[in-house]
């Protein structure tokens, strides 16, 4: 998103706006009710950000290959799947190439994949397991843990989260993080805390079906590699997801956790320990994943999050300086079957943050939707919504055409309901925080710039600036 450029001859302001997200690209994954998850990495080292998925229902592996603007080749990975429930990468035997980490959840076994490079080819070879004596396993990890060097893994299991050292040619040591007897650990992230240099763990457990002692824990790092735990809080209510970041921007890790009836509640850190914990939204029912991201370059960590059982991404804003402050959850246009996993990157290169979502499908398999930021309004994709995106969408000739959800982003529906209207205009006006003169200018310039000949386009303008609508909004028109 490049908001510093000017528009129709006016400086923005300095303030970034949330823009639309658009299909990239769909990916068929696995069977319908598969909810793939997801992993954004370059995988290939060739400056892109690519994609691997584990089909749970399906029983596979894959990987993405991303070819720089947004399209992706599907590699299947060769192996012995048990329901795999997490894919990541790493370099795990230290060769300078990722491999590839699966968490099968049937079968209990953690895994790596070998990948040896020949070219732009990648080739992966099953390696001895990590560890075969786990139970629904649900979440994995790859990550330095100890700074030494190698990437070791984090695993979540029923009752257990447990780390596996690496010892630095892909043979482990386990290790117990945190035991819960009654509960199952649902997720959980990885930061420095208290800033000693040391990696630390927050874990979420829930109970199923007892409605107690769900619980957001933490997992300090000392100096002898050992960790020492703590509940920072306890509810009834089912924990599913966890994420963390400096929210206030004071310095310190904080830590959001999404709640099944749809709450996510924030826990500030303060020198003392977290602090009670800061409701932000009631409306992401079921959040089986939440992100914490700048996604809209103002150098600030929002929130992104999947709604299971509404079928909805929505975007936090952070609003927050020295406080935790974040916009109502605002939901981007489009809807999924039951969205299950979620990673944001930029997929197409151009500088902002895209988000890609698993779900179950509607059409006999799963999709991963890969969905690009854009400025709404910018049809063109050149950072800006001026005369010339008005002059595109005018002149494909859709506006109120009287033919059901026909239009794309490309010609005019910006609000994700398929028709190009006037509520189109006015969410991108909105959006772009144009001035009145700014808009009558960039319409005036609409006019000059069709082709008087193409009659169609012109009525379409017409038809639009004379309706009740456009009048009626002070800052659509100059008067």
């Amino acid at each position: 998103m490049r908001m510093s450029k000017k528009l129709c001859g006016e400086s923005l302001e300095s303030k970034r706006y949330l823009t639309n997200f658009i299909n990239m690209t769909q990916i068929h994954s696995g069977p319908v009710d598969d909810r793939p998850t997801l992993h954004a990495t370059d995988f290939d080292n060739d400056g892109d950000v690519d994609l691997l998925s584990a089909s749970y229902r399906g029983n596979k592996a894959y990987w993405h290959e991303n070819d720089g603007n947004g399209n992706f080749d599907k590699h299947e990975i060769e192996g012995e799947f048990s329901k795999p429930l997490d894919i990541k990468s790493g370099d795990i035997n230290g060769d300078g190439i990722q491999d590839v980490v699966v968490a099968n959840f049937e079968s209990g076994h953690v895994e790596w994949y070998q990948t040896t490079a020949f070219g732009d080819q990648r080739i992966l070879a099953r390696k001895p397991s990590i560890s075969t004596e786990m139970t629904d396993v649900r979440r994995i990890e790859v990550v330095d843990i100890d700074a030494d060097g190698d990437m070791d893994v984090i695993a979540a299991q029923r009752n257990y989260l447990r780390l596996f050292r690496n010892r630095g040619d892909g043979d482990f040591d386990p290790q117990v993080l945190v035991a819960d007897v009654k509960n199952n650990v649902y997720d959980f992230a990885i930061s420095d805390f208290n800033h000693d240099g040391r990696l630390d763990v927050t874990a979420v457990t829930t109970c199923a079906n007892c409605f107690s002692n769900d619980t957001v824990r933490t997992a300090m790092q000392n100096s002898s590699g050992s960790f020492d735990l703590a509940t920072e809080y306890s509810s009834s209510a089912d924990v599913r997801s966890v994420t963390t970041g400096d929210f206030d921007a004071d310095g310190r890790t904080d830590i959001v956790s999404g709640f099944e009836s749809g709450t996510l509640f924030a826990f500030r850190q303060r020198l003392r320990g977290f602090e009670d914990p800061i409701r932000l939204t009631d409306e992401m029912n079921v959040p089986m994943r939440i992100l914490a991201a700048d996604m809209n370059g103002d150098g600030r960590l929002d929130l992104i999050g999947t709604s299971f059982s509404t079928g909805r991404v929505s975007i936090l804003e952070n609003q927050g300086t020295n406080e935790i402050a974040f916009s109502s959850a605002r939901p981007i246009d489009q809807r999924f079957i039951e969205p299950y996993d979620m990673v944001a990157a930029d997929f197409d290169g151009d500088g902002d943050l895209d988000i890609a979502v698993s779900s179950s499908g509607d059409t006999g398999a799963s999709k991963i939707h890969v969905l690009e930021q854009r400025l709404v309004g910018d049809v063109n994709d050149d950072g800006r919504f001026n005369s010339s995106d008005l002059v595109a969408i005018f002149t494909a000739g859709e506006y109120e055409d009287g033919i059901a959800k026909n239009s794309t982003f490309e010609t005019g529906d910006w609000n994700g309901d398929g028709e190009f209207n006037t509520q189109d205009l006015v969410k991108a006006f909105q959006e772009g925080a144009y001035s009145a003169a700014a808009v009558a200018d960039a319409v005036d310039s609409v006019f000059q710039q069709l082709n008087t000949s193409d009659k169609s386009a012109n009525s379409s303008v017409r038809e639009w600036q004379n309706t009740s609508e456009a009048r009626t909004i002070p800052f659509l028109l100059a008067e």
